[in-house]
């Protein structure tokens, strides 16, 4: 069964989906990589408790552990959304310390983390109004986020482990991978390698539709612009508008078909709380 999540909002604001169905979904395989457990459903009340959890292992490394997770953002420019979430990365990590689940959490570096699209056009362009517009389209809110390396010792355990972070902004969704290792296992270019593999294979893969007012699609173009750089953005504006996967209808987003051979976790929340995550 493909796990998948419905997000529905008890009342309605302008600034939000009117109604949102959200279902990010995984899989038992994904090539060299096993999925463990089921979703985490989450059973508070609280902002933050709106996520799904995944637990995955690689076959040929099981000691490596490797989960992802998925919560909401709502809609924000990519750049803003980033910094928002490594912001609250962050704070997990100071909480972490705070709460003494880590006797020592080092930060060893943090670097971008882009994963290239297959979906851009193959066609070669006609003219240079045509090349303007296929690159407007691939450059159009890309798979773009970062890594956060970093050195923990565990309370529980007091042996160093390595752990590896990687936040990305998509389909109006927060995709976290989180990495780790014991320290001794495994060196550290052989287990940052294998983080960006697991990363690299868990991010793109995720899919997550959703319903609802964020379907309606307002394009805003300059009266002065000349009509080439009205088609550059207008093509820009729509393909940003597809990543985030917004439909006007569930029968639109195919989840009447999905359900049939898809488990369904289904969480309640606030339209005020999708704004804040």
């Amino acid at each position: 069964m493909w796990p998948q999540l419905r997000y529905r909002p008890r009342r309605m604001t302008p600034r939000h989906p009117r109604a949102l169905t959200s279902r990010p979904v995984t899989w038992l395989h994904r090539g060299t990589l096993v999925r463990l457990r089921s979703p985490a459903a989450p059973t508070t009340r609280q902002p933050r408790s709106r996520w799904a959890g995944f637990h995955y292992a690689m076959t040929e490394h099981p000691k490596l552990n490797i989960d992802v997770f998925v919560y909401p953002a709502g809609q924000r420019a990519q750049a803003e959304a980033i910094e928002h979430g490594m912001s609250a990365f962050r704070k997990d990590l100071a909480a972490a310390r705070t709460q003494g689940t880590c006797s020592r959490l080092d930060e060893l570096d943090q670097s971008r983390f882009v994963l290239t699209s297959d979906d851009a056009p193959k066609n070669i362009p006609a003219n240079t109004v045509d090349a303007k517009v296929i690159a407007a389209i691939a450059d159009a809110e890309p798979f773009v986020g970062e890594t956060l390396q970093l050195s923990v010792d565990l309370a529980s355990s007091g042996m160093p482990r390595l752990s590896n972070g990687y936040l990305v902004y998509t389909q109006l969704h927060y995709i976290k991978v989180r990495v780790s290792a014991a320290q001794q296992a495994i060196a550290q270019t052989r287990f940052d390698a294998l983080a960006d593999q697991a990363a690299r294979a868990l991010v793109p893969a995720i899919q997550v539709s959703n319903v609802g007012g964020c379907a309606d699609l307002s394009v805003h173009l300059d009266a002065k612009a000349t009509p080439d750089q009205g088609a550059v953005e207008m093509a820009r504006q729509i393909k940003t508008h597809l990543g985030f996967n917004c439909h006007g209808s569930t029968r639109q987003a195919g989840i009447e078909e999905l359900v049939k051979t898809a488990e369904v976790i289904e969480i309640a929340y606030d339209p005020s709380e999708w704004k804040s995550q």
